[in-house]
């Protein structure tokens, strides 16, 4: 049998296995293929390393190798880390789990609402994503640019770039994704330990669990710059001087290593299973059980839960600015891994490294291969056509010489391999099946996927599909026509995130061409001005992307989409990125 490296080097397995096909790709070559230059990887057997891999370079253009003790931006798996110190501080005493999160707040507080009246936020809620706080995400600072302190990114304030943390959902009736409220944790912290935040969790995790190359020190110290990756855009070119800077550090400010995280995984899988541990039990069981006395399904404090062929995972992933890093550990001990890469592709790798330590491992999640048959042309016109689903989805099957293909409009053109049970997608395991009624089944080849009936429709295309062929105009009366209609997917916010899609996956044209359309279908929108500026310089396109960003501050202040608490931090930002695109602009100076 290979090795782990060598099966990882030449052998990975795709999304969906064809039978009497071979499968096998080098990873130099998927790599080179989406744009990632550097990934490392460290794998858990029976809560120990037994394997450790570096591929590829630091930075695009380079010679200087990826290493095992490379460090990449863990992004939000910071949030686990950061869960593991707050937990021991109430395992402590330091901090109360239940209590108000005010209580250990000095040098702020979380604005008083009447939803913070009835239910006070606590540790828990913020550590499950219960507490109701905004901000989901922080896309960090470039180069030069100011840096706010913890309690300016709370407040909202410049130089901060991000909205005030507020409450604006009932605490413990929902589970929301927020940065914003592990920025709450980490405040906390600091107001009860009186330390530097970096000091505190070298204190509490890094130094005990052994995690000598990982950091929370933020701006990266310059001793440890050279042994840094720098992170890359979908398109492979290096981001702006080399990486961000997050000081939003319990949510996304750890720099580390997957071998460091693998000794994270370890210590937690270690105290979960009663075994000696620098974690207590009931701070591993915290982070590997579901929340008690909370809507919070699928989550713990500080991590995601899983289940995958009856064995327990606690899971998170990470994406920064320029990287995209995954951490999985089984409760009982049986496996882990951690993937870090240097690219915003770097995530399109990871289920491909995951299926082949699956087959060669015995872990679970590996499904059987699928068996082609053959059809004719009839048979392909028979499912050929446009369907609408239950929930309003539109699926379009076209007949493509003699392959069926699924075509997702502004998107990717998928074949899918015709089956004695349907046609499936091998890129990720979508299937379909006629009906004799006319009707398609739609489902997966994943245990448990949810199954939708689709039935064939005449109804005039959609806006995506007009703005596919061209049309800008048609797509936009479209897109009018349709905005109000539940399922359509022509609201503001499924338009605009499509276009980012494009925009990250390298698209710029079509990323360009689908923002123009939402700038134009909604005039008066200060985000789809923004949005389409944003597009139009990624496509080097400055002076119409200084008119959009124009046309955008023009219309901040009156737009009711924007709630008042965010237009500062969405001024800032505009006004940033006119003062880059001018001085881009200008001819350069003469001595």
């Amino acid at each position: 049998m290979p090795t782990i490296g060598e099966q990882l080097e030449v052998g990975l397995l795709p999304p969906v296995r064809v039978q009497g096909q071979p499968a096998l790709q080098r990873l130099v070559d998927r790599m080179e293929e989406e744009r990632v230059p550097g990934l490392s990887v460290a794998v858990i057997e029976d809560a120990e390393i037994v394997f450790t891999g570096a591929w590829g370079v630091l930075e695009a253009g380079s010679d200087t190798p990826v290493t095992d003790r490379t460090l990449f931006q863990a992004a939000s798996i910071s949030k686990p880390v950061t869960a593991a110190a707050a937990l021991t501080m109430a395992d402590k005493g330091e901090l109360t789990l239940q209590g108000p999160i005010d209580e250990a707040l000095r040098s702020w507080q979380l604005p008083a609402s009447d939803l913070t009246a009835r239910t006070p936020v606590t540790l828990q809620h913020l550590l499950s994503h219960t507490g109701g706080t905004t901000v989901h995400g922080f896309r960090g600072y470039a180069e030069g640019e100011e840096l706010p302190t913890a309690v300016q990114v709370l407040q909202g304030v410049p130089p901060a770039n991000s909205a005030a943390v507020v409450v604006d959902q009932a605490p413990g009736t929902a589970v929301r994704y927020s940065g914003g409220g592990t920025t709450i944790v980490q405040q906390a912290i600091v107001d009860m330990r009186g330390a530097p935040y970096a000091n505190v969790l070298q204190k509490l995790v890094l130094g005990p669990m052994g995690m000598a190359d990982s950091t929370f020190a933020q701006p990266l110290p310059s001793d440890r710059r050279a042994q840094a990756a720098s992170g890359h855009r979908p398109d492979g070119s290096v981001v702006v001087g080399k990486w961000h800077t997050y000081p939003e550090q319990a949510a996304a400010g750890l720099w580390t290593t997957p071998s460091d995280l693998a000794r994270f995984v370890i210590a937690v899988q270690q105290a979960a299973n009663g075994q000696p541990s620098v974690l207590s039990a009931e701070v591993a069981q915290q982070l590997t059980q579901p929340v008690q006395g909370t809507t919070a399904d699928g989550v713990a404090l500080g991590t995601f839960l899983a289940e995958d062929r009856g064995v327990a995972q606690f899971a998170h992933g990470g994406a920064n600015e320029g990287f995209r890093a995954q951490m999985m550990g089984a409760v009982d001990g049986s496996h882990g891994l951690v993937i870090m890469t240097n690219s915003d592709r770097g995530s399109v790798l990871f289920d491909e490294i995951i299926r082949t330590l699956s087959a060669r491992d015995g872990w679970p999640g590996l499904d059987e291969p699928i068996v082609p048959m053959a059809v004719d042309a009839d048979g392909l016109d028979a499912v050929a056509g446009r369907y609408r689903n239950e929930a309003g989805e539109l699926v379009v099957l076209v007949r493509q010489g003699e392959e069926l293909v699924r075509a997702e409009p502004m998107g990717e053109r998928t074949p899918l391999v015709p089956t004695a049970d349907g046609f499936v997608s091998t890129t990720d395991g979508w299937r379909v099946q006629r009906q004799a009624d006319g009707t398609v089944r739609i489902d997966s080849l994943r245990e448990d996927s949810e199954v939708s009936v689709a039935s064939p429709t005449t109804e005039p295309p959609t806006a995506l599909e007009w703005l596919a062929q061209g049309q800008l105009d048609e797509a936009v009366e479209a897109c009018r026509t349709a905005a109000t209609d539940e399922g359509s997917g022509c609201d503001e916010a499924s338009l605009n995130q499509r276009g980012y899609v494009l925009l990250g996956q390298g698209d710029t044209a079509r990323g360009v061409m689908l923002l123009q359309m939402v700038a134009t279908a909604f005039p008066d929108s200060s985000n789809a001005h923004d949005s389409h500026g944003e597009a139009l310089a990624a496509a080097g396109k400055t002076e119409a992307a200084i008119a959009a960003y124009e046309r955008a501050l023009a219309l901040l202040d009156a737009d009711p989409r924007v709630p008042a608490s965010e237009r500062t931090a969405r001024r800032d930002w505009a006004e940033g990125k006119l003062l880059e695109l001018r001085a881009a602009e200008a001819p350069p100076s003469t001595p």
